[in-house]
C-alpha cells in the first residue's frame, strides 16, 4: 500500500477513562487498519494506544470497510457520547 491513502478511525470520548494502557486516563484513540491481515474477507483494525484490536468486514471498497468498522466499534464501545470520525492517512 505504499504511497496510497487509507482510512483511520479516530475515537474521542466525552471523558477520559482508565484502561489497559500506560499513562493514566485517555480520551483520544486512533484505530488503523492492517490490510495485510485479510482473514476471510475481513480487516483487522487496532489501536496500540487503546490496547484494543478487532476484526470487521472488508467490503468492496474502503467506504464499506469504514462503515462496517464504525458499526462494530460503536457496539463494542458502549460509551454514550463517543464520537467516531474518519481521517485519511497516506503511507
Amino acid at each position: 500500500m505504499s504511497g496510497k491513502k487509507h482510512p483511520v478511525l479516530v475515537v474521542d470520548l466525552p471523558e477520559p477513562i482508565y484502561g489497559y494502557w500506560d499513562g493514566g486516563k485517555k480520551s483520544h484513540f486512533v484505530f488503523e487498519p492492517n490490510p495485510r491481515s485479510f482473514i476471510n474477507g475481513d480487516i483487522r483494525w487496532g489501536s496500540y494506544s487503546a490496547n484494543f484490536f478487532f476484526t470487521a468486514g472488508a467490503g468492496v471498497s474502503w467506504n464499506t470497510a469504514i462503515s462496517y468498522a464504525k458499526k462494530k466499534l460503536t457496539k463494542m464501545l458502549k460509551v454514550k457520547g463517543a464520537e467516531i470520525t474518519v481521517e485519511w492517512k497516506g503511507e
